[in-house]
């Protein structure tokens, strides 16, 4: 009986969180839908009643004296049964309750059962209204990509839900049908362009019909840059949210410390200019408290299951947690924004070290390396040993790759660099 008790005990507590969520949905509702949750809930309240009434006799049942028998079986109080249910959260849930009580549970777990559904799907719209907000007006690319491939897009995209993800991480502002659109359309483009070009080399003598295979493999870089563009650009998104979080962090602990309330405090970061990719990431937040309704808790933790950057989305879920729990939000964001300035300066030190073994190899290979080659050559033709070129044109090679390595080290540092 001590299972069948446990079981009870956690079907109770479903039913908790399913009353939740019904009653945060209510919140932001009026006229026959706010009926039907209204409905759900003493839906809900009834299956809550009913498990309480089975567990007396559950309780009952359970001896605190161990038999010394254990061969014969644990009898079941005879006025309840197990019944096996399923809700839209869950299938399979297993209880015990009175046998009077079963077709009445079936009645209310059917009256709440319907109502969940359509939370779920009301949930559902909401985001998918909140993903076609964010997309901007499609541009003419855009547009022409739809009207030829939107249809072929369409059918396709469920075996691209990576890209999804990524595209809504890095605020591309793109749907992912309209984003395979635009990618099956400059594919199409690259490859008669390229193929035209290889056939007017072919005409001219240039080429010849050895290299047909380069229109195919432009066509297949072309398709490869769009696979992984929407993940470079979230990474870029993860970049500058580290670069912005300390300080975001200290401007957030320091507003809270005025102790006014924590929508407005997001709402100032929001509307700030001063952090760009985190206000961007803060106004779709805002946009599901003041558009969609919810509230700032569930806004929070929405966001924080979709936001690229791990510390960020950290902080929007220690926030909720924090609001939640009635804790000092001015003293945990202080915690936060010590450990963030922390890592900023470690991130600081490491690029320090990375800059000095730059400089290391730098002066190496693209001064003292240099000049010794020239060194080398002058002594070379003083003495009259040739080594199959002449000192100009080794002249400008070595002019032409210290110009080149210059140009890669600069490219590798802009990328290594912490912005400021």
């Amino acid at each position: 009986m001590f299972e069948e008790l446990k079981r009870n005990i956690e079907g109770e507590k479903k039913i908790i969180e399913q009353v939740n969520s019904v009653y945060s949905k209510l919140k932001n509702t009026d006229g026959k839908e706010k009926q039907a949750y209204l409905n759900s809930l003493e839906a809900l309240k009834k299956q809550l009643k009913i498990l309480n009434d089975s567990i007396p006799s559950l309780v009952g049942s359970i001896s605190p004296i161990k038999k010394l028998d254990t061969s014969t079986p644990e009898k079941k109080p005879e006025d309840v049964a197990n019944v096996k249910y399923s809700t839209p959260v869950k299938e399979g849930n297993l209880i015990t309750i009175k046998k009077g009580d079963i077709e009445s549970f079936a009645k209310e777990l059917n009256l709440s059962n319907s109502a969940l559904k359509d939370l779920k799907k009301s949930e559902k719209e909401d985001q998918d209204k909140q993903d076609k907000v964010i997309a901007d007006k499609p541009d003419a690319l855009s547009g022409i990509a739809n009207k030829f491939f939107l249809k072929i897009s369409e059918k396709i995209a469920p075996s691209f839900n990576n890209i999804h993800e990524d595209l809504k991480r890095s605020n591309m502002k793109y749907t992912l049908s309209t984003y395979i659109s635009i990618a099956l359309l400059v594919s199409l483009l690259t490859f008669i362009l390229s193929f035209a070009v290889f056939i007017a080399f072919i005409v001219l003598g240039i080429l010849s019909a050895y290299y047909i295979f380069v229109p195919f493999f432009l066509v297949i870089a072309s398709a490869g840059i769009f696979y992984i563009y929407p993940s470079s650009e979230k990474d870029s998104v993860d970049k500058k949210i580290s670069e912005e979080l300390p300080f975001v962090t200290i401007y957030l602990s320091a507003i809270a410390g005025s102790n006014i309330e924590p929508t407005k405090i997001f709402r100032v970061i929001a509307e700030s200019g001063d952090y760009p990719a985190i206000s961007t990431e803060l106004k779709k937040m805002m946009m599901q408290v003041e558009i969609y309704g919810y509230d700032l808790v569930s806004a929070l933790k929405n966001s924080a299951q979709k936001i690229p950057n791990e510390r960020f989305a950290e902080l929007l879920s220690g926030v909720a947690t924090n609001i939640t729990s009635g804790g000092s939000l001015k003293s945990y964001l202080e915690k936060k924004a010590e450990n963030f300035l922390l890592d900023y300066k470690l991130e600081r030190q490491r690029y320090s070290a990375v800059a000095e073994t730059f400089m290391d190899i730098y002066i190496s290979l693209l001064v003292a390396a240099p000049m010794i080659l020239i060194l080398l050559v002058i002594i070379m033709n003083v003495t009259g040993m040739g080594i199959g070129i002449s000192a100009d044109n080794l002249l400008v090679l070595t002019i032409g790759g210290v110009v080149l390595l210059n140009i890669v080290f600069l490219i590798i540092l802009d990328i290594k660099q912490p912005k400021t």
